[in-house]
């Protein structure tokens, strides 16, 4: 990488063993001598090179790096049971339980099984009935409309006298 040209080797070892999941204190003692340094001293010094631009952008980077091998490692993973399933489920005998298993946890990677729930409100059609009878007993005049009050010429299609 061009900016590790700009890293010192130890700068670059600080870089690494923080990337690594050490604290900035413990990684800068793993890169520096710091001899007889007390913890405050070493903490502040870490900090501040920590804080070093090329030293943070290194660092984010090994970083995502690393991120990034995991997740190909889990892809990898996941092709490779998904692989050994579909072998399985192909070359087992058919009395074979494993088969079925393996037929079973390959739909279920695959997402082919979604399980569906839904909630039902089970009430009787009197229970029903008796609801919508409170309904329509609680609306006020105003909530009720004649249909006198209704206009519905707009609705209308207009007529054209052809004769």
């Amino acid at each position: 990488m061009a900016d590790d040209k700009t890293l010192t080797s130890k700068q670059l070892h600080f870089c690494r063993a923080w990337a690594s999941g050490m604290s900035q204190s413990d990684a800068y003692r793993e890169a520096f001598d710091v001899g007889e340094m007390k913890p405050k001293s070493v903490h502040e010094r870490a900090s501040r090179l920590a804080a070093l631009g090329k030293v943070k952008s290194r660092y984010e980077r090994l970083i995502a790096a690393r991120e990034a091998g995991m997740v190909a490692s889990a892809l990898s993973d996941r092709e490779m049971v998904r692989k050994h399933l579909r072998d399985l489920a192909l070359t087992a005998s058919p009395q074979d339980s494993g088969r079925l298993r393996a037929l079973e946890l390959l739909g279920r990677a695959s997402g082919a099984f979604v399980e569906l729930t839904a909630e039902v409100d089970v009430r009787s059609s009197a229970d029903l009935l008796a609801e919508l009878d409170a309904m329509l007993d609680s609306a006020t005049p105003d909530d009720t409309l004649v249909a006198d009050d209704l206009d519905f010429s707009a609705d209308r299609p207009k007529t054209v006298d052809i004769h």
